[in-house]
Parts: structure tokens; sequence; C-alpha cells
């Protein structure tokens, strides 16, 4: 990353950068190129995911021009491309690659046939990065702690971290050990594991605030435990009837306790109803990194001058 001290040539570059964006005449869906191969082994895409992979597009796209070759790992990588109204766009692995940003690509997905439809797309797409590209069918809780444990990630170079769960995936105990890989932190170069987390708000977190959890031995519970860190991190808010969106700040508060100096939850909404779906949650230790992500959502159609609620 650049030094912080290089603040006013960021803030130039990131103005130049989206002078060229039109701010008048955006789709509102931003397409992405088409991967070959079938569409049977794609996933189905709705409008808000393509505002969260065009938020990582742009964000990616500024992160490239910065930082040193790093390491991105996508703790959910999927087929690496899906569909919305009949057109094919590039998901997150894609993106990562087209990106140009980073050394070493880590993938996990647990899905066998996924796995391979992900694989001959890098190799079809991207031949000539499929070399630095490890795809693994292993639930990614368990991969991504092994890897931190083997030291085949360096700790001096930038770390990205993807977390696009669907419902309650990702453990706590991932995000600490993302966390707390490179410590201890010396910023810019050892800066803590960059994290983009989707917590599903309003169709997970919702639905597990029941009756049911209030019993120990609950399922619910049980979940809950996973995805916040324990039940210190919870209970006061199902005991005080907290909205689904007071859980996502309380996770946000969390990981920012782990050390980071800007962490951001997103509300993310259907564009088709404007319905809220989940959060997207930033962290990060670095000032330009904060930057690149505020700009990215200025530059998108569907974060456009919207604040950071709950941060600003």
């Amino acid at each position: 990353m650049v030094d912080d001290g290089d603040e006013d040539e960021l803030d130039e570059l990131l103005g130049e950068q989206l002078a060229l964006i039109p701010r008048s005449d955006l789709p509102p869906i931003v397409r992405v190129d088409t991967p070959k191969g079938s569409t049977k082994d794609l996933r189905e895409y709705y409008g808000w995911t393509l505002d969260k992979l065009e938020v990582l597009r742009l964000y990616l796209m500024m992160y490239r021009r910065v930082a040193s070759k790093g390491v991105y790992i996508d703790g959910f990588a999927g087929p690496g491309a899906g569909t919305f109204r009949g057109e094919v766009h590039l998901g997150s692995p894609l993106l990562a690659l087209s990106s140009g940003a980073f050394r070493d690509y880590w993938l996990y997905e647990l899905d066998g046939d996924t796995v391979g439809a992900l694989k001959r797309r890098i190799e079809e797409e991207f031949p000539s990065q499929a070399g630095r590209v490890r795809v693994r069918d292993v639930d990614c809780n368990v991969g991504i702690t092994d890897l931190l444990a083997s030291a085949q990630v360096p700790t001096d170079v930038p770390i990205f971290a993807f977390l696009d769960q669907e419902s309650t995936q990702l453990a706590w105990s991932t995000v600490e050990a993302l966390a707390r890989c490179k410590e201890p932190v010396d910023p810019p170069e050892r800066c803590r594991t960059e994290l983009f987390i989707l917590f599903n708000t309003d169709q997970v977190v919702a639905r597990l605030r029941s009756r049911r959890t209030r019993e120990s031995g609950s399922g619910e519970a049980a979940a809950l435990d996973r995805i916040m860190g324990g039940r210190d991190a919870w209970q006061d808010l199902l005991d005080s009837g907290a909205s689904p969106g007071e859980y996502a700040l309380r996770y946000a508060r969390r990981i920012e306790a782990l050390g980071y100096r800007h962490v951001w939850p997103q509300p993310v909404f259907d564009p088709a109803n404007r319905q809220r779906q989940y959060h997207m949650i930033f962290a990060s230790d670095h000032d330009a990194a904060a930057r690149f992500m505020k700009w990215a959502k200025k530059a998108s159609h569907a974060f456009r001058d919207q604040s950071f609620p709950g941060w600003d």
C-alpha cells in the first residue's frame, strides 16, 4: 500500500478516476464480461448480488494501483459466474483474477460439481494465472485456519479476504484467525487482513431471533454462537428485542475490537423493492484502503452518496 503521507496524491487519483465514471447515465445493472463454458452450472444472481460485485470490482480497480502483489482469499467462491435476467456476470473469484491486484489466490468451495465449473472457467479465462490459483473443496473455516497456520501465506504482503456466505456458514473463529494472522501489526506492510464480509441480516438473523433461541441447546442458539462468537455477543440483543440491524452493528463492533482502524457495516437493499437483504461489512487497517472503499461506493450506482450508517 502507499504510505499514509501520500494523502493528497491519493485523493487526486481518486478524484480523477471518479470523474471518468458517468454520474447520470449508469444502467440499473452494471454488466461485466461474459465467461465461456456452459451456463447450466451458473449460480442465480439477484440485483443486490450485482450491486455487491460492482463495489468489489471498483474497489479492486483502485487497490491494484497502489498495493504490492498480495493474496486473495475467497471463502465461498462458487462456480465463478452467475446469471441475472438471462445475462452472465463474473463472480468474485474471476473479478479478483481480472483485477490484476494479487499474486496468489486461495479459493474455497464445498460442492464438488461447483469446484469443477470454477476450475474450468479459470483455465479458460485466465490460463496465464491458473498456476497461481489454489481451489480447495473444503469448508473454508477449516481450510483458511489450516492455511494461515501453514505459513504458506506471507505476512509482509496485503491479504484480502472476501467472505460471501449465504447463511451461517462463516464461523467467528475464522474471522478472528484472519484478523490476527499478521500480528504484531506495523502498517502498512503488516496491516491486518482486509475483510469484506456479507452478514445475512434480514434473511437469517431475523429468523434466528425466535422463541426457541432462548433455549440454550437449540439449533438457533448454536448458530448465533457460531457466527457471533459466543453467547455474550448476542444474548442481550435477544433479551431486549433488538432488530436484525442491531446484530449487524454488534458484529461490526466486534470486528473493530479485533484492532481494525476502519470498519463499516453497509446495508444492502433489493433494488427492485428496496427491502434490506443483508449488511456488507468492510474492515481494514489502512487509511488508503478506507478511501478506496468509500470511492467504490460513491462510484457505484447502488451506494452513491450513501453514508456509512452507525459509523459516520
